[in-house]
């Protein structure tokens, strides 16, 4: 049975001129101001140092209510979802993991994963528990380092510590296809940003759009009121026989959410200018829940999808499941107003359901179907993603082996992730040790298993 639970919020249209370069508006080729004389040739990217960005997550328990209901968490810099990590194109990221846990009802060591990072010659900081790393124990530190290399688009971190994430570590990534040039000449009537920075050529769809940054970043995310570790012995318990995943009791939009019992928090409010077109950066950071997004009178281009440049395609609505991601373009394009942006929240529920669950009557679906139509697979042009969704006739997978180390492949389903539903490839294991592609961690990394195996089960 599947049930629905609203979760909504406003996009305020703000009635102004269509602005420049503002402070949050990136203009493109169509809007950009540019020089009447020849003083200022294209500018050529040069070899130079990639920009290093440093974060650092103080990670421990916090009280938060997300949705009205005050419980422990585990969280990075006191908030839900995590802060956000930007970077450019070719810039490495160094993220510095203090760990001060100490609640004794959740698990006390951490490990950070990535998701959607390709690591090359990096698996050791791609993070996954007892694959790539042991935990980060408490009272202890780590640093992840990770070159970003060519990758742009949308990506997101979570715990991958048993269902640890469930707790509130989790939180939105994205890369630019911004990246340094050095000007031949300059032109000092360009703004200051442009004579230093240009678009890469390389991306397709940076013509699509005027505004790209954190104001338009989306974390979408099921909300739990129990501790990880109860919800896992019960989902492990023995008398679960089909089993039954616990429920969020509330879907969050970038943090905030309602239930039916709990004190109403103000709903989240995404402000826009008329005339200008919008990047949103939709991300579904949950544990189970899938989200189905849209927004009131605005259409969806999908340009991206897990962090590949998409084929433009316009669509009303967009299904997430757990882990997957989409940038897309929404024009403000419509009389000022306020416009409810609404991800209506599902999961596979028992029967009878919980009674706080409010069946909406969109969740109403079928499929017309065939007889001998079987689908076909789209050797051409596939699309690219690191999350897919698997159903009772299976799903293909393929990639290209060319990055030695050990790589998990699981259900984003967390619960079931920890109840086994995982496999790691051990790609090219001989070329981790030797050659052009071996990995050489340092010793922060070597002290991660010693310290950890020396603790008390109740500090793991």
């Amino acid at each position: 049975m599947q049930l629905l639970a609203a979760v909504t919020l406003f996009l305020s249209l703000s009635f102004s001129a269509k602005a420049g370069t503002t402070s949050s508006t990136r203009t493109t080729s169509s809007t950009r101001t540019t020089s009447t004389s020849s003083t200022r040739s294209t500018p050529s990217p040069l070899p130079t140092p990639p920009v290093v960005r440093n974060y650092v997550f103080n990670v421990a328990n916090v009280d938060l209510a997300p949705d009205g209901f005050t419980r422990r968490t585990v969280v990075a810099n006191s908030q839900f979802p995590g802060p956000l990590l930007t970077a450019n194109k070719g810039d490495i990221l160094n993220i510095l993991v203090h760990n001060n846990l100490t609640e004794t009802s959740m698990r006390k060591s951490t490990s950070i994963h990535w998701h959607g990072l390709f690591q090359h010659r990096n698996a050791h900081n791609d993070g996954p528990a007892f694959v790539t790393q042991c935990p980060i124990s408490p009272g202890h530190s780590y640093t992840y380092s990770m070159p970003l290399a060519n990758q742009t688009g949308t990506y997101w971190y979570h715990s991958h510590l048993s269902s640890q994430y469930l707790d509130g570590l989790r939180g939105p990534i994205y890369v630019h296809s911004t990246k340094f040039v050095a000007p031949v000449l300059i032109d000092l009537s360009l703004p200051v940003a442009s004579l230093f920075f240009s678009e890469d050529p390389q991306d397709p769809n940076l013509s699509l759009y005027d505004v790209d940054d954190a104001s338009t970043v989306i974390v979408l995310a099921d909300w739990f009121h129990t501790a990880s570790p109860e919800l896992l012995a019960a989902y492990m318990d023995p008398t679960n026989t089909a089993s039954n995943d616990a429920l969020p009791q509330s879907g969050t939009i970038n943090g905030v959410g309602r239930t039916s019992t709990d004190t109403q928090p103000a709903r989240p409010v995404f402000t826009v200018t008329s005339g200008l077109r919008y990047r949103f950066r939709i991300i579904n950071a949950s544990a189970i829940a899938r989200f189905n997004f849209q927004i009131s009178g605005h259409t969806l281009t999908v340009i991206e999808a897990d962090g590949e440049n998409h084929v433009p395609l316009t669509v009303d609505r967009l299904l997430l499941h757990p882990g997957q991601r989409y940038s897309v373009v929404v024009e403000a394009n419509q009389a000022v107003d306020n416009y409810w942006i609404r991800a209506p929240m599902t999961a596979r529920t028992p029967t009878p359901a919980p009674t706080n669950w409010a069946t909406d009557s969109d969740n109403v679906n079928a499929v017309l179907h065939y007889v001998g139509q079987t689908g076909s697979v789209n050797y051409v042009n596939p699309p690219r993603r690191d999350v897919t969704p698997s159903a009772a006739g299976g799903i293909t997978i393929r990639f290209t082996a060319d990055n030695p180390g050990p790589w998990i492949l699981h259900c984003h389903i967390d619960l079931h992730l920890d109840a086994g539903l995982a496999v790691v490839f051990a790609e090219a294991p001989e070329a981790v040790i030797a050659g052009a592609d071996s990995v050489d961690p340092d010793n922060s990394w070597d002290s991660l298993c010693p310290i950890y195996n020396a603790l008390p089960a109740a500090d793991q």
